[in-house]
């Protein structure tokens, strides 16, 4: 995968550049500016992922992306739709750090909590809400999505 290495000196300044690593530090992807939208996720296939309730996601456009560090491990899901997901996460510490779909080919996603920076994670929706805990619940300004457990 090509990134946009040339691009760091172009958006030196202009707009804001952010980290996301995994908990040891071995894994990192470097994107520039806001993402094109942000999620949570309460599939089921979000859930084994983070063994939480839900997955919070930042997705960019893949010129976004500026680079990556380290050799992530890939494991690739398929879901019950018969569509790919390819998850990058560390060796080591075993966090997912950054995500391919077959669905958004043009899309990187990026586990939003991973950010060494003090911007707060904000959702654009709530998507699989079908699938989360009864005892979760999001604020009625996000958009909540209903459809099917896994994507």
């Amino acid at each position: 995968m090509a990134y946009a290495l040339d691009k760091i000196d172009e958006y030196e300044g202009e707009h804001m550049q952010r980290v996301a690593a995994c908990g040891c530090g071995e894994i990192s992807i470097t994107v520039i500016g806001p993402p094109v939208f942000s999620a949570i996720c309460a599939c089921t296939n979000c859930q084994k992922r983070t063994g939480s309730a839900f997955g919070m996601s930042a997705y960019y456009d893949r010129d976004k992306v500026l680079k990556t560090e380290g050799q992530p491990t890939v494991f690739r899901y398929t879901s019950n739709k018969d569509r790919f997901l390819d998850f990058r996460f560390c060796p080591t510490c075993g966090s997912t750090v950054w995500w391919e779909v077959e669905f958004m080919p043009d899309k990187i996603g990026v586990a939003g909590i991973l950010f060494d920076d003090d911007q707060p994670f904000t959702a654009d929706g709530a998507y699989f809400c079908a699938t989360k805990p009864d005892w979760v619940s999001f604020d009625e300004s996000i958009k909540m999505g209903q459809a099917g457990s896994t994507s």
